[in-house]
Order: structure tokens, then sequence, then C-alpha cells
């Protein structure tokens, strides 16, 4: 009985696991879903943060959220009049450029995990003639509305806090 027992507990173990493992692709692929397309990105400010957060929670304030704190230093991305273009082709590739066009780069992209408030991705590009490729990580806080994401807040994992952050919406919804 005791073997008979064990080997139950083990299916069902197994099919908990499975149906966990669906799950997780089942959000990934959602996730990847949601960001096909061409997006625009610019450096993200506490001041545009606070007012998002703003439309979406309504002006109350939030005391414990820097975000809705505009005195916070500038960041290194503020520091420069930059716009960058994402266009997520398909749900491994990925175009990069600056907003005008220029410099461009093609690379995968996947999602790596998920959470209530976004995900994780990483984005692998070629770096040269010796076929070697640069892998990096980067942190999407989705801006949804609606169940429609209408924005997300870019962020590089591992990078430091002061380097900031680039916010992305459509470019019909981009002012």
């Amino acid at each position: 009985m005791g073997k008979q027992f064990n080997s139950k507990r083990r299916r069902i173990i197994r099919l908990s696991v499975l149906l966990l493992l669906i799950s997780a692709v089942g959000c990934q692929q959602r996730t990847a879903s949601k960001l096909l397309g061409t997006w625009i990105g610019q450096p993200d400010t506490a001041t545009a943060r606070a007012e998002r957060e703003s439309k979406k929670y309504g002006d109350r304030p939030l005391e414990d959220n820097p975000a809705s704190n505009p005195q916070q230093s500038e960041t290194d991305w503020q520091r420069f009049d930059v716009v960058v273009k994402f266009n997520f082709v398909s749900r491994d590739s990925l175009e990069m450029s600056l907003g005008d066009g220029s410099e461009p780069r093609s690379a995968t992209w996947s999602v790596l995990e998920t959470s209530l408030t976004g995900c994780t991705i990483e984005v692998e590009t070629s770096t040269g003639a010796d076929d070697s490729a640069e892998r990096r990580r980067f942190q999407l806080e989705m801006d949804e509305h609606n169940g429609t994401c209408t924005g997300f807040l870019l962020s590089e994992v591992g990078a430091d806090r002061q380097l900031g952050a680039l916010y992305f919406r459509r470019p019909e919804n981009n002012q």
C-alpha cells in the first residue's frame, strides 16, 4: 500500500508541475503578444511617472512611492534628448533604432518571467563579425488600462538606478 500511495503522490506532483509550466508559458505568450508592434521610448521622469500614476490611481498622492516625488534627482537617461524605437516584429524578433530610424539593430528577444506588474525580457544582439552575441535583461513594468497595454517602463536588470528608465508608448499615443 505504501508503494501505491507514493506512486499516486508522484503522479499528482508531476501533474501539478506540468500544469504550472503550462500556465507560466501561457502567461509569457500573452505578455509577448501585448508587446508586438512598434513602441516609442523616451527617458522617464519622476513628474511623468507621477502623472501616469495619478491617472491610474486618482489624484491621491502615494507617499511611499518614489515616483510621486518630482524632487528626485535627474537620471543619466534624462540628461539626453533621446527617442528610442522598438518594433517587436514577432515573439522572438526585435528591431531597435533611434526614434528617427537611425542606428538600426536587429535582435532576438524572449520573455524570461512574468509578474503581476510586468515581465523580464532578454534581448540578444550580434556584436559584429565574430558571431558573438550580447545578452541583456530588462524589467518591463506594464501600464495597462482596461486590459490593454498602453505603455511600459523599461529598466535594465542589474544597472545602477542612476541610469534611470525609458517609458515606451505606441506611436499613436506618444505625446
